[in-house]
């Protein structure tokens, strides 16, 4: 069961649609990067009085396919598109799923089959995957681009006075895949379970994107605004600052609060979604017995 829906969830249109706006956007972060990597050659050829020489070198031969990923994460805005397209996506294709079952009476239908309980977390496990399916396809698939553009090939990268080999380049590529790929999944899983207590299927198509990341970003802003002091405790509630947090982490290697902040979030998530998920079967699950 899990892998026939993973199947279908894979060949709906919706999310070729989705991979190829996802690439666009990747795409466009890259050509500003490339734009960066033209602008530092043409500095050093201008042979201006005012120029670090050998810092300009330095950047210009160091200068791989991680900055091209760097960049798109953490120096531009096109992370926050990424992000924000990919909750789209999920509530208007996934989490919509398990109420419209209900709805449209599949669910009665696939009881006979199974229980409520197997059916939801068949949609849980399948959903997850098509999302980690996507998001790892889009950046893996986009490598050779980057390999192209930057013409250094993979170099170690260096980051606060830090070297990072092709080692530790891979570790800290699956790391931020996984805390993006968690973040989709969780608040897919989060917006797939609250149909207990709303019914309505276009509020459920916007609680990924609407509720449960534009709002949290538009309230934190404003509680900043007159409480400066709360940005690290609200920045966990908002999913664009999630995202983001591992580079708290490679600037403080030592620093606790830097892991405990990328870490809380997760946790928060995980506790919200262990108590949805409790709440939607008890709620929902007698009907089908």
């Amino acid at each position: 069961m899990v892998i026939y829906e993973f199947l279908r969830l894979m060949r709906l249109r919706t999310t070729v649609l989705l991979t190829l706006v996802l690439i666009i956007v990747l795409l466009l972060s890259f050509s500003v990067t490339k734009s960066t990597q033209i602008e530092l050659v043409e500095q050093l050829d201008s042979n201006a009085d005012d120029l670090n020489i050998e810092a300009l070198e330095s950047r210009i031969d160091n200068f791989s396919v991680v900055n091209y990923y760097f960049e798109f994460w953490y120096l531009s805005d096109y992370i926050n598109s990424f992000l924000i397209i990919l909750l789209v996506w999920s509530g208007a294709t996934l989490a919509m799923q398990n109420q419209y079952r209900l709805q449209s009476g599949h669910g009665n239908m696939m009881v006979v089959r199974s229980t409520y309980r197997k059916q939801v977390n068949v949609l849980l496990i399948s959903q997850s995957l098509c999302i980690a399916t996507v998001i790892t396809f889009v950046f893996v698939t986009l490598i050779p681009v980057a390999y192209y553009l930057c013409g250094n090939g993979f170099k170690s990268f260096y980051l606060n006075g830090v070297s990072y080999g092709f080692a530790d380049i891979l570790c800290l590529g699956v790391l931020h895949l996984s805390s993006l790929i968690l973040c989709v999944v969780f608040i897919n899983a989060i917006g797939l379970l609250c149909n207990h207590f709303v019914k309505n299927l276009i509020f459920i198509q916007c609680i990924p994107s609407v509720v449960l990341c534009l709002l949290p970003f538009i309230i934190c802003s404003v509680i900043i605004e007159i409480f400066p002091n709360f940005l690290y405790i609200l920045s966990i509630f908002v999913p664009f600052v999630i995202i983001t947090n591992m580079l708290n982490i490679l600037y403080d290697t030592n620093s606790i609060f830097s892991i405990i902040l990328f870490v809380a979030p997760y946790l928060s998530y995980l506790l919200i979604f262990t108590k949805a998920y409790k709440n939607n079967l008890r709620e929902i699950e007698g009907n089908y017995i």
